[in-house]
């Protein structure tokens, strides 16, 4: 086949070029490799590159999403990104969210290393900013350490945070976490402590509420090593997530509107083997709320 010529513009720049290339698929192919063969941000977070193509056969428009190299962690594992309140701030059942002009803000928090992810959405282009920050302070540091991911750690005299059948060491019933013991709390973590998750599904909020009380967990292990405001924000983590709940919530991360769906109406949507919403980008919930509900955030 002949090649032909086709005309690339960066939109952003105003920049342009020629590609020579034998149909419109492969000159936007050429295109994409010229966009990011140039100098674009510093490196600190997400650049969204834009071009057009004309040539004899049409012309095509390209969109292409640079994210910042994501920080290496301290645990082999990766990263575990998390929402504490205690950290972030923002209400309590959305954690580390912030509105702004164009969206909402999402920071999260590595309970592994302490590293900051803070994701910026935009309503109107659906092109989010990715950003990460270091640790600023030490005490951050030792706080999220604490938040380890992993069950209930038999080396646990430095936590209060075990859970029932807790090794010596751990926090009793009406002791108070110190300064350093404020961690992200996971399912896993959850789970370990305190079973929530190993009978029926939860059908209400409040019977979430009512299983992480003191008087519950002494009633079901015999003793309770944790304090009524700790198994509280374990409550709240449960219900923010949805997690062993008869209806599982999700936030549009653009305009805060939160959707319900019933745990196995959920699963049936998306299929076997996909991950968990709680996991998804604000873009692929967006994404799926669009087409499940229709919702397009006001567009």
């Amino acid at each position: 086949m002949r090649k032909r010529e086709y005309k690339v513009y960066d939109t952003d720049t105003y920049e342009q070029t020629t590609v020579i290339a034998k149909d419109l698929k492969e000159a936007k192919e050429k295109a994409k490799e010229w966009l990011t063969s140039g100098e674009f941000g510093d490196g600190t977070h997400t650049v969204w590159l834009h071009g057009r193509v004309e040539g004899p056969d049409g012309t095509a428009y390209i969109t292409i999403k640079v994210d910042p190299e994501e920080p290496n962690c301290v645990d082999e594992l990766g990263h575990d990104w998390q929402r504490p309140h205690s950290l972030l701030g923002g209400l309590k059942e959305n954690p580390g969210v912030w509105g702004t002009s164009k969206g909402v803000s999402i920071t999260e928090v590595c309970s592994r290393c302490g590293v900051y992810r803070t994701t910026e959405t935009d309503h109107n282009t659906h092109e989010d900013i990715v950003s990460y920050r270091e640790p600023d302070e030490e005490l951050l540091i030792r706080r999220v350490e604490d938040y380890s991911s992993s069950p209930c750690p038999t080396t646990a005299t430095t936590s209060s945070w075990c859970g029932a059948g807790a090794p010596a060491g751990a926090a009793k019933s009406g002791e108070t976490r110190g300064e350093g013991s404020e961690m992200a709390l996971t399912r896993e973590y959850i789970h370990y402590a305190t079973g929530f998750d190993n009978g029926d599904l939860f059908t209400s909020e409040e019977q979430v509420r009512e299983y992480f009380s003191v008087s519950n967990i002494e009633a079901m292990f015999g003793s309770c090593p944790f304090t009524q405001e700790q198994l509280d924000e374990m409550a709240e983590e449960v219900i923010r997530h949805g997690w062993h709940m008869e209806r599982r919530p999700l936030w549009c991360a653009y305009c805060g509107t939160r959707f319900e769906l019933e745990a196995d109406e959920l699963e049936r949507a998306i299929g076997p083997g996909t991950s968990d919403p709680s996991e998804w980008t604000p873009q692929a919930v967006a994404e799926f709320l669009r087409e499940r509900f229709g919702h397009t955030c006001g567009e």
